[in-house]
């Protein structure tokens, strides 16, 4: 069963933070343990029943916990600067220490499922997990699709390799893309634009309405030649639809101007309000 939400702290790097976490099937000592990590997912909220799901179809226990400066755990400072790599950072220091503040034994030695994206910073798309055959199988037979499942092409998979191969070596591309993030959010905010809070290189712009998102997006393939995704329900909740950004290394100043220059225009013809620049 799934328990109720709790709080522990920890002490990462010499600081007290508190971390809200949620155990599923905690007495099943025996079983196997899933810790649900994700990008995009970093908070016991966000990942709503899902781990609940697979943990009863598969048999397992898991844990959820929302990182620093996420849901409910200690917030991030308004003055404090996380580095660019501040999520390899929490992978190394503050998920060991959770999971031995928890009295997680040999976790590492009992990981049943590891799963990344191919998409986003390897550039190119979908995703993977790495499990027992079993595991893989009922994942396979028993998750929903979402839209349509396929399985990726040779071409794809060759380019997935080749981008893990070169980023292994090189943090170029994560320096700027991060930069490049950065630089988006404050175009956005100092054009009066509604784009929301986030940590990450994902750029949200808040819309607030599925029809106008989908009416935006249109424009600006038709007339702007930009492609940019609408994020509707169920992916977000309902009022919060928006549009969603991930500036690339390759993206410079001059590309975003052009496109806060048409979204601005776009926002006008809807007759959308902007914010109060800042």
């Amino acid at each position: 069963m799934k328990e109720s939400v709790a709080f522990i702290d920890i002490n990462w790097s010499g600081r007290i933070v508190s971390i809200e976490h949620q155990w599923i099937h905690r007495d099943r000592t025996d079983d196997p343990l899933i810790v649900f990590l994700h990008e995009g997912l970093g908070s016991v909220s966000m990942w709503k029943n899902f781990p609940q799901r697979v943990c009863d179809s598969i048999g397992c226990r898991g844990l959820v916990y929302s990182r620093p400066g996420y849901g409910r755990s200690t917030p991030r400072a308004p003055d404090e600067v996380w580095a660019k790599d501040f999520m390899h950072r929490q992978a190394r220091q503050v998920l060991p220490v959770l999971i031995e503040s928890l009295g997680v034994d040999a976790v590492a030695d009992r990981l049943t499922i590891i799963e990344g994206t191919l998409g986003k910073a390897f550039g190119v798309m979908g995703g993977y997990i790495a499990a027992s055959r079993t595991i893989v199988d009922v994942i396979r037979s028993y998750a929903p699709g979402f839209i349509f499942t396929t399985s990726l092409s040779p071409v794809l998979v060759a380019g997935a390799l080749a981008s893990v191969r070169h980023l292994k070596a090189s943090g170029e591309e994560r320096a700027a893309q991060q930069a490049g993030a950065a630089m988006l959010k404050t175009k956005f905010r100092d054009s009066g634009l509604p784009v929301m809070a986030s940590v990450t290189h994902i750029v949200p712009l808040l819309v607030g309405c599925p029809v106008k998102a989908k009416r935006i997006s249109d424009i600006l393939l038709a007339e702007y030649g930009l492609y940019v995704q609408p994020i509707n329900f169920p992916t977000v909740p309902r009022g919060t639809e928006r549009l969603r950004f991930t500036p690339g290394p390759m993206h410079d100043e001059k590309m975003m101007d052009e496109l806060v220059g048409g979204l601005v225009e776009i926002w006008s013809r809807l007759e959308l309000e902007l914010l109060k620049a800042a």
